[in-house]
C-alpha cells in the first residue's frame, strides 16, 4: 500500500496494511498511529495489539508499552503461541526476569511444539540464564528434532555440553555437524571446536588445522576472540611473548568496550580459564596492569585475581558497584576451569587456601 493512498476510515484491515507500510520504513511513530487507529476500530484483535508491540519494540524502543501492548494481546489471544513467545522474549532479552519468561515460552511450546525458534530461546534462557543444563540440553534436542538441518541449535548445544556438561566428544560431534550443515556460516561452530579439542581433548594438530581455516573478520569484536586461538597455542608452547601480543592485539580491537561484547563473551571466558589453567593467570593481570586495561576491564581484572588468590570472597573487597559483574565473570571462569583436564594443569590455588578448604571439608 502507498503511504499516500487514501484509507477506508472504517476499515481495521486499511489501517493495519498502512501501519505495516511504515513500519517496513522504519517510521514509527506513523506506524504506531496508524495501528492504533486500526486497534479503535476493533480493539479485541489480538493480532494488532502483537503488532503494535512490534513497533514498540523494533522501532521505538518503548519496551514497558511493549508489555502492556502484549499483555493485551495475550489476553485476547490467548491461543496465539507469537504472542506468548514474543512476550517471553521481552522478559528475557530486556527486562531480564527469566522465570516470567520461561513461563511464557513454555506456553508457547505448548501452543506451538514445532517452532524451532521460540526452543531455542527456551534453551538459551535455561542453558545461560538460569543455570538449569539438563533442561537446556532437552530444549536444544527438541529445536534439532524439528529442524535437524538448522546449524544454530547444533552450535550452542556443543556450547553446552562442552561448557557446563563436560561431555567433549559430544560437543566435538555437535560442533562437527554445524559446519556439515552450514560451512559457509561456520564461524562460530569451527571457533569453539578449535577450543574443545585443544584445552578439552588434547588434540592440538587437529586444532591448528582447523584454526588455521578460520577467516579474519571486519567486526573488531568476532576478530579479537579469532586472536584468543594463537594466544592460547602460544601458552601451550610456554611462549609468553607471542601469547601476550596476541592478547594485547586482541584487547586493542575492543578499546571502544568496558565490557566484554555478548558475542565474544564465552571465547573470553574460556581463554581466561585456559591462562589461569596454564599457569598464565599472574601474566595476565601483569599485562592488562601494564595497558591500564585493570581499570577499563576493572571487574573482569578483579575476577582474575579472586581466582589467583584462590577465594571469591576476595570480591567483597572491590567497590559495592561491580561486585555483582566482577562475580558472574568469576563464577563463569571458574565453570570452565573446573572442566579442564588435570593432564594439562601448571596452576593450583595457593597452599594457605587449601588448607582452609581441607579444614572444612573435616
Amino acid at each position: 500500500m502507498s503511504a499516500g493512498r487514501e484509507v477506508e476510515p472504517k476499515s481495521s484491515w486499511a489501517w493495519q496494511s498502512l501501519g505495516t507500510f511504515f513500519a517496513r520504513h522504519a517510521k514509527g511513530v506513523e506506524a504506531e498511529a496508524a495501528i492504533r487507529r486500526a486497534i479503535e476500530i476493533d480493539p479485541t484483535d489480538g493480532d494488532l495489539w502483537l503488532r503494535l508491540s512490534w513497533v514498540f519494540t523494533d522501532l521505538l524502543c518503548r519496551y514497558v508499552d511493549a508489555e502492556v501492548a502484549l499483555r493485551r494481546a495475550t489476553e485476547l489471544a490467548p491461543e496465539s503461541a507469537t504472542a506468548w513467545s514474543t512476550l517471553g522474549r521481552l522478559f528475557h532479552e530486556t527486562f531480564a526476569r527469566f522465570p516470567e519468561a520461561e513461563e511464557a515460552y513454555r506456553k508457547a511450546t505448548a501452543l506451538d511444539p514445532n517452532e524451532t525458534f521460540t526452543w531455542m530461546q527456551l534453551a538459551d534462557l535455561l542453558h545461560y540464564r538460569m543455570a538449569r543444563f539438563a533442561e537446556a540440553e532437552e530444549a536444544y534436542s527438541r529445536a534439532i528434532a524439528i529442524d535437524p538441518n538448522s546449524n544454530w541449535p547444533w552450535n550452542n548445544l556443543g556450547l553446552l555440553l562442552a561448557d557446563c556438561l563436560g561431555r567433549y566428544e559430544d560437543a566435538s560431534h555437535a560442533f562437527k555437524r554445524a559446519i556439515e550443515i552450514a560451512p559457509e556460516d561456520s564461524l562460530a561452530p569451527a571457533y569453539n571446536l578449535v577450543s574443545v579439542l585443544r584445552d578439552q581433548l588434547g588434540e592440538i594438530e587437529e586444532a591448528q588445522r582447523i584454526c588455521a581455516t578460520l577467516e579474519a573478520q571486519d567486526d573488531k569484536a568476532l576478530q579479537s576472540a579469532i586472536l584468543l586461538h594463537p594466544a592460547l597455542f602460544a601458552t601451550y608452547s610456554e611462549n609468553w611473548g607471542m601469547a601476550s601480543a596476541h592478547l594485547a592485539e586482541a584487547l586493542n580491537l575492543l578499546a571502544d568496550h568496558n565490557a566484554f561484547p555478548s558475542s565474544v563473551f564465552p571465547g573470553w571466558m574460556r581463554a581466561t580459564a585456559v591462562l589461569i589453567h596454564l599457569g598464565y593467570g599472574n601474566k595476565l593481570l601483569e599485562l592488562l596492569k601494564l595497558r591500564g586495561d585493570d581499570q577499563r576491564l576493572r571487574p573482569w581484572y578483579e575476577a582474575i585475581r579472586a581466582h589467583i588468590r584462590g577465594d571469591r570472597r576476595y570480591l567483597r573487597n572491590i567497590p559495592a558497584e561491580m561486585r555483582d559483574i566482577a562475580g558472574t565473570l568469576y563464577d563463569e571462569i571458574d565453570t570452565r576451569l573446573r572442566n579442564l583436564p588435570d593432564s594439562t594443569r601448571r596452576w593450583s590455588p595457593p597452599p594457605a587456601i587449601k588448607r582452609v578448604a581441607s579444614r572444612r571439608k573435616k
